[in-house]
């Protein structure tokens, strides 16, 4: 969950009252470069992929199957999308009256555009991610039916395809979604133990990591690579994806060593909470905290930035604490039973 806050603090608001903006380019760079923002980004990837893998594990498919699969997903995926979404937009069009957003979000809103990004996770925060895995629930049919017959193959393509397909791409979907779905899916619809295949592929990953590392490297220094060029977007491809196969490694080695270890459950109820609450906290932390300090030193952003991660997660935290104990008959709608 820390990847998924680390990846929504809003870096530029940083130095809002900073009178030297040469800071937030070193400092951006730097964990660009290094990598160190990838390992943020990649955990939507994961997330992909474990539930795809989750999602074919154990089934034997056909129509009765598919359609309780389906239902289950109703309760943990489309319920927790409305709750959250209404309370999210408002919260968001509170942080636009109070300027915390630096465009024109609700110009032109209507009351048709509100209830149509509550129900589709089209508000532009975290739930953009169900409303891709519910997507992917529902074409999960054809997926099963293409690696079954096809194997491997059909996630190739999904890969292939995501260093031509350009960003942001429509209601929230496109070939990544695919490519680390059907890629977890095709995993668990082969019977194949994926800590083996990321234990077997961890020194080529590592050595991938710093190459691509070394490529990004370049590309910011020369001013070669841009997101929406096709060269940047390939390297951005390219970056995901090496950090992805390290990350999995760095967890299977972590897991093959410490194979008893636990999440605090304290921590793992309020897993789902992290995730759907930080983005409604974020913008008062901005207003009223980060905007205004002084950033006087590259140390002062990078303080700032891993404060605003530990804030978010403390308070999503707390937050379900004192849901679970003044409102339990909520957290089942708030998280699906989680």
């Amino acid at each position: 969950m820390a990847m998924v806050v680390a990846q929504h603090i809003p870096f530029s608001e940083f130095l809002i009252s900073s009178g030297d903006r040469s800071i937030f380019p070193s400092i951006w760079d730097f964990l660009f470069v290094t990598g160190i923002r990838w390992i943020s980004v990649v955990a939507v990837p994961l997330f992909f992929f474990i539930s795809g893998y989750l999602f074919f594990l154990n089934t034997t498919w056909g129509k009765e199957t598919y359609f309780k699969k389906l239902k289950k997903r109703f309760w943990t995926l489309c319920i927790p999308l409305v709750c959250w979404g209404v309370p999210f937009l408002v919260v968001k069009y509170l942080a636009w009256r109070q300027g915390v957003l630096n465009y024109d979000f609700f110009g032109d809103y209507t009351a048709f555009d509100f209830v149509r990004d509550a129900v589709l996770g089209l508000q532009d925060g975290p739930f953009w991610f169900i409303h891709g895995l519910i997507i992917a629930c529902l074409l999960s049919p054809i997926l099963f039916w293409l690696i079954k017959k096809f194997g491997i193959i059909p996630v190739l393509i999904f890969c292939a395809w995501n260093f031509y397909w350009p960003v942001p791409y429509k209601y929230h979907f496109g070939p990544e979604v695919l490519l680390f779905f059907s890629f977890g899916a095709y995993f668990s619809i082969r019977q194949i133990d994926f800590t083996k295949f990321f234990s077997a592929i961890r020194i080529p990953a590592i050595l991938l990591y710093f190459v691509v590392v070394a490529a990004n490297i370049v590309s910011v220094k020369m001013g070669v690579a841009h997101h929406g060029d096709s060269f940047g977007r390939s390297l951005f491809v390219l970056s995901t994806l090496a950090t992805f196969f390290v990350v999995g490694s760095l967890v299977t080695l972590l897991l093959e060593k410490l194979p008893k270890i636990r999440m605090p459950k304290v921590l793992s109820d309020s897993t789902f909470f992290v995730y759907a609450a930080h983005q409604l906290l974020l913008p008062f932390w901005g207003v009223f905290v980060l905007n205004r300090l002084s950033y006087e030193t590259p140390l002062s952003v990078l303080a700032a930035y891993v404060g605003s991660i530990i804030f978010a997660i403390a308070a999503c935290v707390l937050l379900s604490i004192v849901v679970r104990k003044f409102a339990p008959w909520s957290v089942r709608f708030l998280t699906g039973g989680r």
